[in-house]
């Protein structure tokens, strides 16, 4: 029952992006929230885990039609926030699922290949692209025909 409460107060903290140490709003139903330490994160309101972009996001820009982010993978939040996406109802347990999950399933592999992964956010698109090294993330900005203001310095 306390598993309960605690996975229904995380999911309000997920959704409601207001209630975080601080957080701003973002285009197309997304935020960033920062909880302290590493725990700076993409969130959109409603979809796919995989849309989201979790720890750490140490910088970001966007505009209308898109989003793009600065990563700096961090295994424990990920972790975590994926732990509370499992169905289980024992938290320690959920955890070394996630953690498991996190070391053999491909994409979130490619995640912590890298110590920085680049992403896009494409509304038009409806599409999260990522995780991308610098140079994949150049070539998919210029083709995706985005803004050279909506860049990293």
């Amino acid at each position: 029952m306390a598993r309960l409460g605690l996975l229904i107060a995380f999911s309000i903290l997920l959704v409601a992006c207001n209630m975080s140490d601080s957080s701003k709003k973002l285009s197309g139903n997304y935020c960033y929230r920062w909880e302290g330490g590493g725990d700076k994160v993409i969130l959109r309101h409603s979809g796919s885990v995989r849309d989201n972009i979790y720890g750490e996001v140490v910088d970001y820009e966007y505009n209308d039609d898109f989003i793009i982010a600065m990563q700096r993978p961090d295994f424990k939040t990920h972790a975590h926030y994926l732990a509370f996406e499992l169905p289980g109802d024992e938290i320690e347990k959920d955890i070394r699922e996630a953690e498991s999950t996190l070391r053999t399933e491909p994409y979130y592999i490619q995640i912590f290949s890298n110590k920085l992964n680049y992403w896009i956010i494409s509304h038009n698109h409806n599409k999260t692209f990522g995780p991308l090294t610098k140079s994949e993330f150049q070539k998919l900005h210029d083709s995706l025909n985005i803004d050279e203001d909506l860049n990293f310095d």
